[in-house]
């Protein structure tokens, strides 16, 4: 008899994730990477940690309010994550057990709908639509399935694979009912720096509000692991007992005050971002790709050819992500495949290649 019988069939049954591998030499427009936001000077102060960091067990007194000043929210507000992913397991298992029903509108970020599984948790998924070209978030229809028994509401603002935003009287509207209803929003911001939502405002009013970022987009650092979760220090003081000691490690500590100590020059680069990005959704139109206009760093392109054109761009060493068959997308995603902003020198290649 295998020990395997004592693990849960929930595990059993859930698939791994296996991230692509042998993508460095490669233009990596596949992951939301921001694979070029890190310049020499910015790269050699990342690298110069002296012994402490690398022998000692980190200490987060120094980045934690650096990135409280940045979110512009008190300390205790704060907590440090390996990462958003890591945020997103903390939260999902404070918060939901077996049996539990969670709203959640859809798609968001896959690894959701993998933790909720896991945790045996019933997902009530609402669909977004499409109207004229653009993502509709499903505002009265979430409205609708936030009722009593319902145990939270999970968010992605911008959304992640769509790109849009949810306007900001509609998210108003859902912190009024999960409020009412006194269970946690929570809402994942792994965009924001490249969009102009930001739920901090509403901490103080909406103690039931959970915000999940990340220094994987804006900052560049998807391969540091560096994340944080921002909620009322009551929750985030719960929160942190789920937490292995010292998860978020020094390296990462170093990378963060860095980064942080240079706002001005990545305010400068998204700018440079948003314009690129401009630049290439006018690239892969004028070829007849129909694209679609997002708040995040990538845009999302249909084409009944999609496969040809990933194909192709892979000759070239050039990633794209085939999403067409991303979970709980209905057909919002057919024929899809989405790209992120390249650089300037890549963007001409890309356009070259088209």
């Amino acid at each position: 008899m295998s020990i395997k019988r004592l693990i849960k069939q929930s595990i059993l049954t859930a698939t791994s994730y296996e991230p692509p591998i042998h993508r460095k030499g490669c233009i990596k427009l596949d992951l939301n990477e921001n694979y070029s936001v890190l310049n020499g000077k910015l790269m050699k102060k990342i690298r110069q940690f002296d012994a402490f960091t690398t022998s000692s067990y980190p200490e987060y007194q120094e980045l934690t309010p650096l990135v409280a000043r940045y979110a512009g929210v008190p300390e205790e507000c704060i907590s440090l994550t390996n990462g958003s992913d890591h945020g997103i397991q903390l939260i999902l298992d404070l918060f939901f057990t077996k049996g539990d029903t969670v709203i959640v509108p859809s798609p968001i970020f896959f690894i959701y709908y993998h933790f909720l599984k896991i945790k045996e948790v019933k997902i009530t998924e609402v669909l977004y639509t499409e109207e004229n070209g653009q993502y509709i978030f499903p505002l009265k229809e979430t409205l609708k399935s936030l009722k009593a028994g319902v145990k939270g509401l999970i968010l992605c603002n911008p959304n992640n694979p769509l790109g849009n935003s949810i306007p900001e009287n509609e998210f108003v509207e859902l912190l009024r009912k999960t409020k009412k209803l006194d269970i946690p929003l929570i809402v994942d911001e792994a965009y924001l720096e490249y969009s102009d939502v930001d739920a901090t405002q509403y901490l103080s009013e909406y103690k039931n509000l959970i915000i999940l970022r990340t220094f994987s987009k804006a900052f560049g650092l998807s391969g540091i692991r560096l994340g944080y979760v921002i909620a009322d220090p009551e929750i985030l003081h719960e929160m942190d007992k789920l937490k292995l000691t010292w998860s978020v490690n020094h390296c990462a500590v170093h990378a963060g005050i860095t980064v942080l100590g240079e706002i001005p020059y990545f305010k400068k680069k998204i700018q440079e971002q948003k314009k690129i990005k401009d630049e290439l959704y006018k690239v892969l139109s004028t070829r007849g790709i129909r694209c679609y206009r997002t708040d995040t760093n990538f845009l999302i392109c249909t084409d009944p050819n999609y496969l040809h054109i990933i194909s192709r761009l892979n000759e070239s060493k050039i990633l794209v992500n085939d999403v067409s068959h991303y979970p709980y997308s209905g057909t919002l995603l057919k024929n899809a495949f989405r790209i992120n902003a390249p650089s300037r020198k890549d963007l001409d290649l890309l356009s070259n290649i088209l």
